[in-house]
């Protein structure tokens, strides 16, 4: 089998499909690892890169960002239990705003997670519980004075799909619960979202053809997505506001292999080019 070892992707506007540029290079290795990220200006030159360093036995190591218009970079580095081989411990630095330290610790299937600053000084606490299964049950993130700034419970079906996540305020009390649907075969084909008080606030209900390919989103804000597949390897999808206008348009041809060739909007045409090992 062949693996991908580039993609190129590059843009044209419609009406002049010749004079395409570059403007994202990815890099994988061997194992299908991502280890380089490049995008590009319209003058060529780089404006956003990251880099990844895995080992051999495919743990990251390394990330390297680097933001050339905001001028800003950041490094992550990851180390790994020599027995287990489990992520103990995290390093966030940001060049001259400092660095964080996150360390990992399990008991039981709870994982807890504190962040330090530079100093030493806890910024954070993370607590994740899971499922036999390694489903996460629930997630509690505690800022350095105990506050809750993040929570959430999910609940599984006997088959390990998620079925509701429940979200929770600073207060630990209920703010909002997801609802998830699947088709007989599988695929999410629904999702209800409501606040404390059982209202409904969003939802969104995706439909399927006889080849059980996706042809609709809608949206409770009324706003559409459909998909159309005139040909084999060719996607056609349309964004339809509120008010059932068409207001975007893209046409996806993929390979047989189903990786992305063009894409087609109204004003622009992407190119994807594939090298190989």
């Amino acid at each position: 089998m062949e693996k991908i070892h580039y993609v190129k992707i590059y843009v044209a506007s419609t009406d002049n499909a010749e004079a395409k540029r570059i403007i994202e290079l990815k890099e994988y290795d061997l194992n299908g690892n991502l280890i380089s990220l490049k995008s590009y200006d319209d003058d060529g030159n780089i404006t956003y890169s990251q880099e990844f360093v895995f080992d051999d036995n495919g743990k990251i190591l390394k990330e390297l960002i680097y933001d050339f218009e905001q001028s800003y970079n950041e490094t992550k580095e990851y180390k790994y239990d020599s027995v287990t081989g489990k992520l103990i411990e995290e390093k966030l630095d940001y060049g001259e705003a400092g660095f964080s330290v996150l360390k990992y610790e399990r008991k039981d299937k709870t994982l807890y997670i504190t962040q330090f600053d530079e100093d030493g000084e806890i910024e954070e606490k993370t607590e994740i519980c899971f499922d036999t299964q390694g489903n996460i049950l629930s997630k509690t993130v505690r800022d350095d004075m105990e506050n809750i700034t993040e929570k959430y419970v999910n609940k599984f079906d006997e088959d390990g799909k998620l079925i509701q996540k429940q979200e929770y305020d600073s207060n630990n009390k209920l703010e909002k619960c997801h609802y998830y649907f699947y088709t007989a075969s599988g695929k999410i084909s629904a999702l209800k979202v409501t606040n404390a008080r059982e209202q409904i606030i969003d939802w969104v209900k995706i439909e399927f053809d006889v080849n059980e390919n996706p042809i609709s989103q809608s949206m409770m804000s009324g706003e559409k997505i459909l998909l159309e597949y005139p040909e084999q390897n060719v996607v056609i999808e349309k964004y339809i506001n509120s008010a059932g206008i068409e207001i975007s348009q893209k046409k996806i041809i993929r390979n047989e292999k189903g990786n992305t060739l063009e894409e087609h909007s109204l004003d622009e045409v992407k190119y994807f080019e594939y090298i190989f090992y």
